[in-house]
Order: structure tokens, then sequence, then C-alpha cells
């Protein structure tokens, strides 16, 4: 019989809650709220994963990209949360988002990108605003969450907080991504 750990610790009961390094800090504090913006995202994320039809080669070959996202994600959302002191130390311990993570996105993009053009599907601003699926609807919500969860980022770099940049490109080149998708997916 296996264990599962008790995840109801109820020490934010009184409006703080716990660093990914052990510190304690009031919910409201904005890396709190950033994590939170990003752990949407990544929620979100797995909601769009269930729309890379199988049938369709291309949106077949994202499903190990998607499935990347969420890993970086999850790693991202650390980071944030981790203290200032500690954030050198975590990005060595840990397998942190990276320039190559930012690379691949861009790949994938160019991928959807060619795609479009080959099928002939034209850019068309308002598209995304009346989807014909809800499978674009999906990305360009999931687009919309991550451009808070970019906004966050800034506002967390204007605030003196460390945040490199493969953190705040990654999520930038996702939502690029998802935005092409969503243009697919109408366009099909």
């Amino acid at each position: 019989m296996s264990s599962f750990p008790d995840l109801s610790d109820k020490t934010g009961d009184d409006g703080d809650t716990t660093l990914f390094c052990g510190k304690r800090v009031p919910k409201t504090d904005p890396r709190i709220r950033v994590a939170g913006q990003v752990d949407l995202a990544q929620a979100a994320l797995g909601r769009v994963y269930a729309h890379l039809d199988e049938s369709d080669p291309l949106l077949l070959e994202l499903h190990p990209a998607f499935a990347l996202l969420q890993a970086r994600f999850l790693m991202l959302t650390r980071e944030v949360a981790t203290r200032e002191k500690h954030k050198e130390e975590f990005v060595k311990e840990h397998d942190q988002v990276s320039k190559s993570d930012v690379a691949a996105c861009e790949h994938y993009c160019e991928k959807i990108r060619a795609a479009l053009i080959e099928h002939k599907i034209a850019y068309d601003a308002d598209a995304v605003f009346g989807p014909k699926s809800s499978a674009s609807a999906d990305f360009y919500y999931l687009r919309s969450v991550l451009r808070q969860a970019e906004l966050g980022l800034w506002s967390l770099r204007k605030q003196g907080f460390t945040i490199r940049d493969p953190l705040v490109k990654l999520i930038n080149r996702t939502g690029d991504l998802l935005l092409y998708c969503a243009y697919y997916l109408n366009g099909k």
C-alpha cells in the first residue's frame, strides 16, 4: 500500500504561504501572485494539450513540446518563488529554463507558421476573437493567461527581483506559439 502526503497542512490559514526555499511570506507577495499566474497557465496548458489531435501530424509533433513546456513552467514557478539569496544556488542545482528551451519554442513557432502559409490560412486579426472551434478558443485563452504571467514577470524585474531572460522569453514565445496554433485550428 502506498502512502500519500497530507497536502493540507493548514499553515496558510493566517494569510501566509511558503516560498519554494521555505521562507514564509504573505500570500499577497508579488512572487506568489506571479507563481499563481504561471500555475494557471500550466493548468490551461494541460487543457490545450488535449486538443493536439493525433490524426494531424503537425499537431501530433507538438505533443513533446507541450509536455516540455509544462515541465518548464513548473520550474519557472519554483524559480520565481525562491528567495533572492537562494536563486543562484537554485539555478545551479535544478534543470532550469534555458536559451535552448526558447529556441525549441521558436522552432515550433516557425513550423506552425510555415503550415499556415502552406495551407493558405490568411492572417485575420479578428479570427481569434471569433474562433470556429473550442480548441482555437482554448489556445487563445491560454495565450491571454500567459500574457498576464509575462506582465507579472516584468513587474517583478522592475521591483528588483532576479528574473532571468530565458524565463520571460519562454513565456513570450509560448504565447506566440499558442497564437499560431489558434490560427491553424481556425483555418482547418
